[in-house]
């Protein structure tokens, strides 16, 4: 082994390593406190992400265990750099999602299929305007459903809503990268 490889390796073990990560989380509590803020969790929600579609599903699990606040983000699929293989990545969490599902008790599909940009539009301008209710995972929840079974769901009205979902997509991209976050289906704490 060379210089280079027993430096990467070892490298790559400290980063990897529990104390490490114990330290990470201490400089980040100090930070948080240090401005002031209190506790809190973001979830970044992307419509035609399975994986998504999953975590969802136990998001008011989640609000019921840990008496902070959880705030939702639309966002979309990362680039292409994030996805391993960008060709297969979508049928690999596709099958993935769906084979893992009824192991945590989750609902999915029987025969999914990929949403279109469409039908991703029409989900996304629908939750929008749901993201700080108490009612967006069942929202969500139900939403994906149609959209992974290729049936559109209803949009709000213009006159009725301010369900502007690329606006919300925009904006929880923009802070997913912020908090150095790259998919769908993410909690940052």
């Amino acid at each position: 082994m060379n210089l280079e490889t027993r430096l990467r390796s070892t490298a790559i073990r400290y980063l990897s390593s529990p104390g490490f990560s114990a330290g990470a989380r201490k400089r980040a509590r100090l930070k948080r406190r240090l401005s002031g803020r209190s506790p809190e969790i973001h979830y970044f929600h992307q419509v035609d992400d399975p994986y998504s579609h999953l975590a969802v599903q136990k998001l008011d699990a989640l609000r019921s265990a840990y008496p902070l606040p959880i705030h939702v983000h639309l966002c979309a699929q990362p680039g292409a750099d994030y996805l391993g293989n960008s060709e297969r990545f979508d049928s690999w969490a596709l099958r993935d999602a769906a084979s893992i599902a009824s192991g945590y008790g989750l609902r999915f599909p029987a025969a999914p299929t990929q949403p279109s940009a469409d039908l991703a539009r029409a989900a996304n301008n629908a939750l929008a305007a749901l993201l700080g209710s108490d009612g967006f995972a069942a929202a969500a929840t139900e939403i994906g459903e149609l959209i992974w079974s290729g049936i559109k769901p209803d949009e709000p009205s213009a006159a009725g809503s301010s369900g502007d979902g690329q606006s919300a997509v925009e904006a929880g991209n923009a802070l997913r990268q912020k908090l150095g976050h790259y998919a769908g289906a993410m909690f940052y704490y």
